[in-house]
């Protein structure tokens, strides 16, 4: 906390005696005037690049704002940051991926006394059955570029709540089509789980 206090002390220093209300400073920024009221209470630190910004306007280094340590522990968790931007990406891009159920022959329906494997799409004109499926795989896709670019645009916090929602959509739609009797288009499901599962716990690792 105290590390912090002296950053907090020190930013909003430098920002009086230039004549910067919070409100003018957060515009040579390009940040919100939050932003700036959270580093000057100690709420926080801004990201490297903004710290540097913050050096070059107030002509001072950046190791006059911030010990070592300081430094060294924004970039960590700038790090922790990327990181879960990336699982979150590659998560999307997992609940993309069963889009491939509208196209690949994974769905088994019997005809002439044989089983023979179709489309969602083609199943879906065999079968009304087979939109309860779209009901349940177009959400989950959607759900994933909806992730992706939460991720890609509004932050993490907005892309965990989609991540929580495509969770909860993959595990229906597998259950869905397990109960369906469908062991391809289910196997393919539960694969995109697991490996989204797998990428989770990775990252989990990487943010300790």
């Amino acid at each position: 906390m105290e590390k912090r206090k002296k950053f907090s002390e020190t930013l909003q220093s430098l920002r009086r005696r230039s004549g910067l209300t919070q409100e003018r400073l957060a515009e040579k920024l390009y940040v919100s005037r939050t932003a700036v009221s959270k580093w000057e209470t100690g709420g926080g630190y801004p990201g490297l690049d903004t710290l540097v910004d913050i050096a070059a306007l107030f002509d001072v280094s950046v190791d006059e704002l911030l010990s070592g340590a300081e430094i060294v522990d924004i970039a960590e968790s700038e790090s922790r940051e990327r990181a879960a931007g990336m699982f979150g990406i590659a998560a999307g891009a997992l609940d993309l991926a069963a889009g491939l159920l509208f196209v690949l022959p994974l769905f088994g329906v019997e005809r002439a006394g044989m089983v023979q494997t179709v489309s969602l799409v083609e199943y879906c004109g065999i079968t009304q059955f087979g939109y309860s499926f779209v009901c349940v795989v177009l959400p989950l896709v959607i759900a994933g570029a909806a992730e992706i670019a939460a991720r890609l645009l509004a932050g993490n916090r907005l892309a965990n709540g989609m991540l929580v929602v495509s969770a909860a959509i993959h595990v229906l739609a597998v259950l869905l089509l397990a109960a369906a009797r469908q062991p391809y288009a289910t196997a393919l499901l539960f694969v995109l789980f697991v490996a989204k599962a797998a990428i989770a716990l990775y990252t989990v690792r990487r943010l300790r």
